[in-house]
């Protein structure tokens, strides 16, 4: 007989070659809107897509920066979200009420390890810290009922003034990582 061809998975988008497949941002849909993809507007699903888009961009950056998670870390992730749950039912019962498998959270538990080596390399490169008269301008910017000793609160603070700082960063690396991209949308 003819040789049989392999399921190929209907890609919605190439990132680099990379393919976003149907299923997997049909998933991604489903648990971010609590909707079926054909409840889902356009808007919306182009919206999903484009944060894809972004994801699978920072990944491959990361990956070409030798960031990577092993089994270890992401085990111990997964390990901590059990332990949040008294019992190994209730948090079976956690996934399944989010529409979500044991694969797709090791996979994003994966992606939130490999991103939090990778944010620190990016934090480190571009210089992103929190100046003393930020946290102090920040503290003072409090309502009196939140405050506790700014000494008590300075290493929220700068963390907190670090994650804003990220985030523009972020939206520069991207910038940078889709003008250099080559991207294709098929929906």
């Amino acid at each position: 007989g003819s040789p049989s061809l392999p399921f190929v998975q209907k890609a919605v988008a190439l990132v680099n070659g990379e393919k976003i497949t149907k299923d997997v941002f049909d998933s991604r849909l489903q648990r971010m809107l609590q909707a079926t993809p054909a409840q889902v507007e356009a808007t919306q699903a182009r919206q999903v897509l484009d944060l894809m888009i972004n994801e699978v961009l920072l990944l491959q950056d990361a990956s070409q920066r030798g960031v990577a998670a092993d089994k270890s870390e992401i085990e111990v992730q997964i390990e901590k979200i059990i332990a949040q749950f008294p019992t190994q039912e209730e948090f079976e019962q956690a996934l399944s009420q989010e529409g979500t498998s044991h694969q797709e959270m090791k996979e994003d538990i994966e992606k939130l390890v490999i991103f939090d080596k990778y944010f620190g390399i990016l934090i480190e490169e571009r210089g992103v810290v929190a100046q003393e008269q930020e946290v102090k301008d920040f503290y003072e910017g409090l309502e009196s009922e939140d405050k506790s000793e700014l000494s008590e609160m300075q290493a929220q603070i700068e963390q907190y003034i670090i994650s804003q700082k990220l985030q523009i960063e972020l939206q520069e690396v991207l910038a940078e990582l889709r003008s250099k991209a080559k991207i294709e949308i098929f929906i």
